[in-house]
């Protein structure tokens, strides 16, 4: 696919991307670790092809995707790229686990910023967890310092709970799980509805599930 046939693009404030991302969570893999070879060439193809957006986490692959990450798309232009990475508030006890998992994460994927960092796997509990680690304080320290260029969250809990979450701080983007299952099962569709009546740009996670 080259880039005259990619899927139109999403504009919001000034963030375009193809919309369709690069998910980082299930690589290839030989011997239990990533097949570097094997995707790096899938993210040269998808480069070249005009996917821009790129999706990774703390934890996926052990730890491993952010370093993989940091290697395949470092050979390119910092501006070529987007790259979305996560701060795990379920792994983190502390103000200085937050701050030490931040500077491990800049040096994994050696990004120097990241466009969109979330909050992952927010629900009620761990939304109640991240204030008292003072989390979206950390958040808003690390904008003005040019580190992250915007602010979200991904979701995992009821509708209630996210309506919740979204008053609570000036959120810019959320990722919630959306596809034809959880559209009624999962109660998607009410989140989506909540997102939309925020106006928060919303990332998909498991579109076809």
């Amino acid at each position: 696919m080259d880039s005259q046939h990619l899927p139109s693009c999403r504009t919001h404030r000034s963030f375009t991307t193809p919309l369709l991302g690069f998910g980082l969570m299930r690589l290839p893999q030989k011997g239990g670790r990533i097949d570097r070879e094997a995707a790096r060439g899938m993210v040269e193809l998808a480069l070249e092809s005009g996917f821009n957006y790129f999706d990774t986490a703390y934890m996926y692959h052990g730890g491993e995707s952010e370093e993989f990450a940091g290697e395949a798309l470092s050979a390119h232009p910092r501006d070529s790229y987007l790259l979305t990475t996560k701060m795990p508030v379920g792994m983190v006890e502390t103000e200085a686990d937050v701050e030490r998992v931040f500077e491990e994460q800049l040096r994994r994927t050696r990004a120097g910023h990241f466009d969109v960092y979330l909050m992952h796997a927010l629900g009620a509990s761990a939304w109640e967890k991240a204030k008292r680690l003072r989390i979206p304080e950390f958040f808003r320290r690390k904008k003005e310092q040019g580190l992250i260029r915007r602010m979200g969250f991904s979701f995992h809990d009821t509708p209630e709970a996210l309506q919740k979450i979204v008053l609570e701080f000036e959120w810019e983007i959320v990722q919630i799980q959306l596809n034809y299952e959880d559209w009624d099962a999962g109660r998607a569709g009410e989140q989506y509805a909540v997102l939309e009546k925020a106006g928060l740009p919303v990332l998909i996670m498991e579109p076809l599930k």
